[in-house]
């Protein structure tokens, strides 16, 4: 979208701009600082965590495959806790706790964050014009958009003409204790879907899942040791990768980006549904 208009206050030149203060932004804000990239980070930090993750969830992943990326490795789970003098939750962390990591990353890679939201993304030349939500335009010679999963919400048909008093969307709502004494259906088996299904019912709510797959694949309790997935070649030799998705050798493709990318186009596809 392209904006028009009179322009508001004076245009600055910005080297890089990233919209989105989520983990991805924040981990893409931290390697181009050590580079020596000026950069402009817009956006709340860990907004999607704070108002569209359900209270009470813990993290898929474990602690070590949730740590967010810096190239220096030196703002890990562990380093928080040790600054912060806390003992977070393991193997894998809480809600709660993920939010307070990454806003704490947040202060030591972009202390200089700008909490307005972008509102138009422009060609100007050989760069762009970034248009903020209180009118102001500043120039960019690269955007990365790290808007995260809230625009991506999918509702299909029928449920999309229903009232939004009956029906809504698992990333609607971080506290489900709305829901108490209600008969609530979750409609889909992946993790959200039975994860929402867990967390409403311990809220009090009547629970009923309704799902078109033939099976559902729970994730392991993660209070036990990790072990390989029925259907696993089992080498001892081999590590289980450190991404917690995939099988054994899909799984070591998603935690080597520069090697994924590697691989054949024909594949790729392949290994990234498996992950």
């Amino acid at each position: 979208m392209t904006t028009r208009g009179a322009r508001v206050g004076p245009v600055r030149s910005e080297p890089a701009v990233i919209i989105g203060a989520g983990p991805c932004g924040l981990a893409a804000a931290a390697h181009l600082r050590a580079y020596g990239v000026a950069v402009r980070v817009y956006g709340e930090p860990l907004e999607f965590w704070s108002l569209r993750m359900p209270e009470g969830m813990l993290l898929r992943s474990r602690r070590r495959s949730s740590n967010i990326a810096d190239p220096r490795r030196g703002l890990t789970i562990a380093d928080y806790e040790r600054a912060e003098g806390r003992a977070l939750r393991s193997p894998s962390l809480t809600r709660e706790q993920f939010i307070d990591y990454g806003q704490w990353f947040a202060r030591q890679v972009v202390p200089d964050i700008d909490t307005r939201r972008v509102s138009s993304v422009a060609c100007a030349g050989s760069g762009f014009r970034v248009r903020l939500a209180d009118g102001e335009e500043l120039a960019a010679s690269r955007v990365i958009v790290a808007a995260g999963l809230v625009p991506f919400m999918y509702r299909p048909e029928p449920f999309a003409s229903l009232p939004a008093q009956l029906v809504s969307h698992a990333y609607d709502h971080h506290d489900l204790g709305r829901f108490a004494g209600r008969r609530v259906a979750v409609i889909g088996a992946g993790q959200s879907a039975l994860e929402c299904a867990a967390l409403l019912h311990e809220r009090g709510a009547v629970v009923e899942v309704l799902a078109r797959a033939a099976s559902v694949r729970w994730l392991p309790d993660d209070t036990r040791p990790v072990v390989p997935a029925a259907g696993w070649a089992w080498r001892p030799d081999v590590p289980l990768p450190p991404t917690d998705v995939g099988g054994r050798l899909t799984g070591w493709a998603a935690a080597t980006p520069d090697a994924f990318r590697r691989l054949p186009a024909r594949v790729q596809p392949d290994f990234a549904f498996r992950c």
